[in-house]
């Protein structure tokens, strides 16, 4: 079934309009996540002063990971002010989590330089640097400030014959 709502008025304003009451119920709103709802609201009308909730979420360790890593990569993508809270999170979150907020965080030269420092100055694990898509974004930070020169090709053993 569809149905369609139309307001007749003709002039520049607009009119609020509410429908209710539907038989049976067309959607259980009690069955989702709050959580998840107050990211999709925050995120889609960029409430950019709402980043309590966010940081409330992102450090909540009985939130489901999916919503501490949207929670992370909405703060991040508004301002890298909130790379600290993020890298803070990492430390206490299990190692799927750490990963999908470091590749979160390395998303630019300055979260990449601000994750290698961490990692550097032993606040994060260095076990991030096994995931390959992450070294990849982060591969010149690397060499900067490990000084080590990484490989580019994977190296063949192969035995003489």
């Amino acid at each position: 079934m569809q149905g369609e709502l139309v307001d007749g008025h003709t002039g520049s304003g607009y009119a609020w309009l509410a429908v209710g009451r539907f038989e049976p119920d067309v959607i259980g709103i009690a069955s989702r996540d709050d959580r998840q709802l107050a990211i999709e609201l925050i995120r889609t009308y960029q409430l950019r002063k709402m980043t309590q909730p966010l940081v409330t979420i992102l450090e909540d360790v009985s939130a489901p990971f999916r919503l501490r890593t949207e929670a992370g990569s909405t703060l991040l993508d508004w301002s890298d002010n909130h790379l600290e809270q993020v890298l803070a999170a990492i430390q206490a979150a299990p190692a799927l989590l750490q990963q999908q907020l470091a590749k979160s965080i390395a998303r630019n030269d300055l979260g990449a330089r601000a994750l290698l420092n961490a990692i550097a100055g032993g606040k994060v694990s260095a076990h991030l640097l096994r995931d390959k898509q992450l070294v990849e974004r982060i591969r010149g930070g690397v060499e900067e400030v490990f000084g080590v020169q990484l490989e580019r090709e994977p190296v063949v053993v192969g035995a003489a014959i």
